[in-house]
Formats: C-alpha cells, sequence, structure tokens
C-alpha cells in the first residue's frame, strides 16, 4: 500500500466515521411518521398479505420492502431497526461516490465528494428515514458508476445492468435517469452511433423486473396511486432542490441558507468552467453529472405543470453529481495559493462556507424543532393514557395507519359528521396536518384542527362541544363532548 493509498484510506474512514455518528445519533428517538408506519406495517403480514397490499399502491417499488422484511426476524420492528435498515445502505453509498470521483476525475475529487455527502443534512435526514431514499441513492450511485466504466471506459455492463436493475425496483422516479443517460448518448451519437443502440439493449434488460411487476397492474387495470397532496411547483423548484441538498432549509432563507447558496454557487461554477487543460476523460464525465442533475428534475417539472409530482426527495440521486461537481471545484481552490490575492482568499472562505455550514445545518436536524417527525406515538399514547374510554373517530385511512405501530388494536370510525351528531360519550377524533410541501422535510407548519380539517364547518357549527385540543407535530387530537 503506498504512502497515498494509505492516505486516502485514513481520510475515507475519517468521512465514514463521521457520517455515522450524524446519521445513529439518537436513530430511534421520534416517532415513525405516516410513510415509515406504511414500512413497519409490511413488515407484518406473510409473504402474501404483503403482496396483496402492495398491489392496492402501484406506486409502490417492491425492493426496499422486501429486503426489510427478510431482516426484520434479525433486527427487530422499531423506529432504530428500520431506520438502520436505509442507514446502512446509505452509508455504503459513501465508498461508492469516492470511487466514482476518483475513476472519473481523480483521488481528491472522489474525497471530497463523499465528504460534502456525508455532511449533506439533506443526506443525513434520509438516512434516517425507514423508506427507500438509502436504497434508493446507493443504487443510483452505483448505476452512474456502472455506466460511466461501460460508456466511457470500456468495461463490461454487468454492473451497469444490475445495479439499474436494481434502481427501477426501489423507486418509481428512478425511470427519469434513464432520461438523463439518454441524452448523454444521444449527444454522442454522431462520434459513437452504436453506443445508443447497445445502451438502448441494455436499458431494456435492466428494465425487465420493473416491467414485469409493472405487468401486473396493467393485467389488473389498477390506477396509479393519487398524488392530490402534492403541490404544484414553482418556478424555481430546481434551484430550490438543488440548495436543499446543501442547506435542508429552503423554505425558510436563513441567513446560513443564503451563505450555503452563495458558496454553492460560486464553487459549482468553478467545477463547471471549462479549463483548456482538462482532458477529454474531464469533459465527458462533467457532461454526464449535468445530464444527470438537470435532465430528471426539470422533466419532471415541467410535467407537473399539468399534474403536480414534484417532490425533492424523488430526485435524491441527483446529489451524487452535485456533490462531485462541487468536488471538483473544491480541488481546483486546492491547487490555488492564498498569496494570489485577495479573491483567493474569498474563494477559500466559499470552501469552508460549504462544509462548515453544512455540517452546522446537520447538527441544526437534531436541535430545531422544525425538523421533528409527525407524533404519531405521541398521539397514541395520549389516546392509550387519557381517552382510553372515549369512543375514537379518525379523519381517514391514513390515521389509522400512522397509529399501528404503537396501538396494536385501532378501533376507530371515519370522523363523520353524522358520527359525532349521535356520539353520546366522550368522543376522540384525531386529524392530521393539511398542510403539505414539495421541499420541507417534515410537517411541523402548526394547523389548527377547528379551522383547517375536513370537520371545521362542524366545529364551527358546534363550538361548545368542543372540550379541549391536544396537539402533535402533524396530529391533533380533538375531544368532543356529548
Amino acid at each position: 500500500m503506498t504512502a497515498r493509498t494509505r492516505r486516502d484510506t485514513l481520510w475515507l474512514t475519517f468521512i465514514f466515521l463521521m457520517a455515522a455518528f450524524l446519521r445513529l445519533y439518537d436513530l430511534g428517538r421520534q416517532s415513525f411518521w405516516l410513510d415509515e408506519a406504511y414500512t413497519w406495517y409490511l413488515t407484518w403480514p406473510s409473504w402474501q398479505d404483503i403482496w396483496r397490499v402492495m398491489l392496492l399502491i402501484r406506486d409502490t417499488s417492491p425492493l426496499h420492502y422486501v429486503v426489510t422484511r427478510l431482516l426484520v426476524p434479525l433486527i427487530g420492528q422499531g423506529e432504530f431497526a428500520l431506520r438502520f435498515v436505509t442507514l446502512a445502505a446509505e452509508m455504503i453509498t459513501l465508498p461508492v461516490i469516492y470511487r466514482l470521483g476518483r475513476d472519473m476525475f481523480n483521488r481528491t475529487v472522489g474525497l471530497c465528494a463523499s465528504a460534502l455527502f456525508a455532511f449533506s443534512p439533506f443526506a443525513v435526514w434520509y438516512a434516517r428515514d425507514a423508506r427507500p431514499y438509502g436504497f434508493y441513492v446507493l443504487f443510483a450511485a452505483l448505476a452512474l458508476w456502472g455506466f460511466w466504466r461501460w460508456a466511457e471506459r470500456g468495461h463490461r455492463p454487468w454492473l451497469f445492468v444490475l445495479a439499474s436493475a436494481a434502481f427501477y425496483l426501489t423507486h418509481f422516479a428512478s425511470m427519469l435517469f434513464a432520461l438523463a443517460q439518454a441524452g448523454y448518448v444521444i449527444a454522442d451519437l454522431r462520434r459513437r452511433p452504436l453506443l445508443f443502440r447497445r445502451w438502448f439493449g441494455l436499458q431494456m434488460l435492466a428494465a425487465l423486473p420493473t416491467g414485469l411487476y409493472e405487468l401486473t397492474f396493467l393485467l389488473r387495470r389498477q390506477p396509479i396511486s393519487g398524488n392530490g397532496w402534492i403541490p404544484r411547483p414553482g418556478l424555481l423548484a430546481p434551484l430550490q432542490t438543488l440548495l436543499n441538498f446543501l442547506s435542508a432549509d429552503v423554505e425558510r432563507w436563513a441567513v446560513l441558507s443564503v451563505l450555503l447558496a452563495i458558496a454553492g454557487a460560486v464553487v459549482l461554477a468553478i467545477g463547471l468552467y471549462p479549463l483548456g487543460a482538462a482532458s477529454a476523460q474531464e469533459r465527458a464525465a462533467r457532461r454526464i453529472l449535468l445530464w444527470w442533475m438537470l435532465l430528471p428534475m426539470l422533466a419532471m417539472w415541467l410535467f407537473s405543470v399539468r399534474l403536480p409530482a414534484y417532490v425533492d426527495r424523488f430526485f435524491f440521486p441527483e446529489i451524487i453529481p452535485l456533490m462531485m461537481l462541487l468536488a471538483v471545484g473544491l480541488a481546483r481552490l486546492c491547487g490555488w495559493s492564498l498569496s494570489k490575492g485577495v479573491a483567493r482568499v474569498a474563494l477559500f472562505a466559499c470552501a469552508l462556507i460549504l462544509f462548515g455550514g453544512m455540517l452546522l445545518s446537520s447538527a441544526v436536524l437534531y436541535t430545531s424543532p422544525r425538523y421533528a417527525k409527525e407524533d404519531w406515538r405521541g398521539a397514541a399514547q395520549f389516546v392509550s393514557a387519557q381517552a382510553l374510554e372515549a369512543q375514537l373517530l379518525v379523519q381517514d385511512g391514513e390515521v389509522v395507519l400512522g397509529l399501528s405501530p404503537y396501538l396494536q388494536h385501532v378501533n376507530a370510525e371515519p370522523a363523520l359528521p353524522e358520527k359525532l351528531d349521535a356520539a353520546d360519550k366522550l368522543t376522540a377524533v384525531i386529524l392530521r396536518s393539511p398542510h403539505e410541501s414539495g421541499h420541507a422535510l417534515s410537517k411541523t407548519a402548526p394547523f389548527d384542527p377547528l379551522t383547517e380539517s375536513p370537520l371545521a364547518s362542524w366545529f364551527a357549527t358546534h363550538p361548545n362541544r368542543v372540550q379541549r385540543v391536544y396537539q402533535f407535530v402533524g396530529v391533533s387530537v380533538v375531544m368532543v363532548k356529548p
């Protein structure tokens, strides 16, 4: 092992340990939120019952749930255990990003890119979520690395095909990243006309497992799940998404977010600036990274003009090219001397803001109430302790799902006005927040269930029936007198 290899190993080990600390700290403290409760729900039944449940939701990709269900007998079903599955997948992504950066550019870029990913508050948040996003970014990194090795380095395509197959089975939005590869190979069609044909054939092979899975829904004529909860994206949504990867706070625009936006823009511009000495490989690497970073979100943004479907976490794999291009900018900064003037000092300050700001933003995830998950555990504990004898009414089936990990038997009826009219004893009505966002990490914005719920008109006409309102993060319990 050479001195350079030992140094890289030490740095990568340090980055890995820092990433592990940021993601493991207090992992099981917060309640499952609604989508995590769905993951929990799929760990209980038999495989046949799991298949029946998944058939109800066409845009649910199966791989994460299958792996989690296989691991449950070994690790359990608690908050820490189910989130650790996602966390472990994201931790494996770190060395993959290092190898990708080293193969595309050099060792310094690989180390910087893996460090930026380790400190990203967006990546930290979704590593701590019992959802498919750890798998999503891992297989995205492997698919991108496999595509690069095949298309530009002449390696066999099996890593590309297998990683892409797993990628497509992990999240329905992953197919958008095939557009990025298509854009890259089509742009090079004149120089390499056979590349597109080979790529298309490999894509068909990689998409075969997902195609067979989707065929089940087509044969059953099962409609895709509703996305009415997704708000229409604004004009600057793609830029907000990229900034969210750095600060995880684009809806608030604090001082730190502004500093990170400025520093990120400067360093990204340095990474993209076409130097005359850049090799053909570096130019090709920048092209594929730009296609991968921009095309999926822009395609979904345009689609959302007609049917809103734009949510930042759907584009999580785009964090890989963003961190890679930022790392290229940082690597160029490392080659510049501070003695060259004040401008150079300012550019190095951008690098310090980038690393320090992202690390601080990750720390804020644990200290700010803005980053609390929906508190279904708190609502369930309240019902068990304070309203056990009360009649239980719920807004919809999703409320039942959210309560399920914490109330073994949820005996509840729909919260309909006629049910409240006929109630002859104390009734607990559980309602969830109507506030949705394509950018925010959690639904912590306070809501008044008496004015912002489907029962608002009933509460307005029966104010004397409302005994008290108990509010939890994203959930409220309204106690109604008979």
